[in-house]
């Protein structure tokens, strides 16, 4: 079977995107009284800015707490979704200044290092000035039970037991740590989600005819449709979004010409994939269509056989199969 080429894009390198871990059974605290967890937690900050966080003294709960410190008013996510957020995290236990990392140290004030015991900040996207990207069936179970039912634009604290985070993981830094996440959630997307752009006008009778609603694999029609001599983009549907950024949130769907047959996607692999604006530049033709590009747009790529031919891969024909693909670009940051 074919490999769909732009499937192997690089995921998000950060340990969030480490093997869910831990059992099912996890029980979960809420609480909804502001910007304080149950077991006395406190964040500090507005949506979008890096938090300040005030641990208690004393041990942690032993199970999953949530609370909702800012609720937004977007769409509410679901348990497989792909997830746009700002993030801080911080172990329950401060740490000796002399066993931190200088990342980790490069955050603290002068008179906090040289204590004996400071905040362990291991992880924060504010710093790096972006939002990350993953799938909640990606990432440690804490999160996904965590964020599973929030709402875009929240701001969310959850507690997590090492069971629930890297307490799995022999050998993690943060094996034995009860975990403390803020996330800022930007933005969920469905594993579902199609582009829900306009039909754009004029197209080249040549194109396969591509037909779908706003969830799902589109369909392909190559009736009367010619394989390409030249590989080329064209932008089908026009989405209304913000323009594209670095980092790209797509649905792919690959079909062979002459009629489609054996076509793959990742709406089969029940996710989207994160894939670079530098990724997306190796398309046939994207100089074409790149410009001004918007979150729900459709691209159809047509890749001719001189270009698709791969050769000295195992069971590809040298002269290789003319192919579509589709990018429906469902976000960005």
């Amino acid at each position: 079977m074919r490999n769909l080429r732009l499937l192997t894009s690089a995921l998000l390198a950060s340990g969030l995107m480490l093997a869910a871990c831990g059992s099912d059974d996890d029980t979960t605290a809420s609480s909804d009284n502001g910007s304080e967890s149950a077991s006395g937690i406190n964040v500090s900050g507005e949506f979008g800015e890096k938090p300040t966080l005030e641990v208690p003294d004393g041990e942690p709960a032993g199970e999953l707490e949530v609370t909702t410190v800012t609720e937004g008013d977007g769409r509410e996510i679901g348990a497989d979704d792909y997830v746009l957020a700002h993030y801080l995290g911080q172990a329950w236990d401060e740490r000796n200044p002399d066993d931190l990392d200088p990342q980790a140290l490069a955050g603290l004030d002068d008179e906090q290092a040289e204590a004996e015991s400071v905040p362990y900040v291991f992880d924060n996207s504010y710093d790096r000035g972006s939002a990350a990207g993953f799938s909640l069936n990606r990432v440690i179970a804490g999160w996904k039970d965590g964020l599973t039912g929030q709402k875009v634009g929240s701001r969310v604290l959850l507690s997590i037991p090492p069971e629930s985070g890297y307490g799995g993981q022999e050998g993690h830094d943060l094996a034995d740590d009860t975990l403390i996440f803020v996330v800022d959630v930007v933005d969920s997307i469905a594993p579902d989600a199609a582009a829900t752009g306009e039909a754009v006008d004029g197209l080249s009778d040549d194109l396969p005819e591509v037909e779908g609603g706003e969830t799902g694999a589109p369909t392909l029609n190559f009736e009367g449709a010619s394989e390409p001599q030249e590989s080329d983009s064209t932008v089908i549907l026009r989405g209304d979004g913000d323009e594209i950024l670095d980092s790209v949130i797509v649905q792919m769907l690959e079909a062979p010409y002459p009629d489609g047959e054996g076509a793959q996607s990742t709406w089969e692999l029940g996710t989207p994939e994160e894939v670079t604006i530098d990724m997306l530049a190796t398309l046939p033709g994207w100089d074409d269509v790149a410009d001004g590009l918007t979150v729900g747009s459709r691209i159809l790529t047509r890749i001719s056989a001189e270009d698709a031919a791969m050769p000295g891969v195992e069971d590809e024909e040298p002269e290789g199969t003319a192919l579509v693909l589709i990018v429906d670009v469902l976000g960005t940051y």
